[in-house]
């Protein structure tokens, strides 16, 4: 995880800020209850599931993590990348544990 966000801060992605905004509890709770679990039930729990039936688990693994980067485009093609190699990480927790529960936890982190 550290990686995914080295990776992001070395392509400018994310940035240090010392101040700590007063909405952060809006942001937290919508990253959290909204788009992770949203984002892994769709991509982990429906697409790596279905996938992993027709291929081996891990090229059902590296597809869906293209797929998870290329859902990112908006943010560019470092975003893409990043999104990609954290969609591995994402990828492999569910495929090792067979939780998606776990898979959501390496995303709020």
């Amino acid at each position: 995880m550290l990686s995914v966000y080295a990776l992001a801060y070395g392509f400018g992605l994310l940035k240090f800020e010392a101040s700590v905004p007063t909405w952060l509890w809006v942001f937290a709770l919508n990253n959290l209850i909204i788009t992770c679990v949203i984002e892994e039930a769709f991509f982990r729990g429906f697409i790596q599931k279905k996938l992993t039936k027709k291929l081996n688990p891990i090229w059902a693994v590296i597809i869906t993590s293209c797929l998870f980067g290329v859902a990112h485009f908006s943010g560019g093609l470092a975003y893409i990348f990043v999104a990609t190699i954290a969609g591995a990480l994402y990828g492999f927790t569910y495929l090792y544990t067979g939780r998606l529960s776990a898979a959501i936890a390496v995303t709020s982190f």
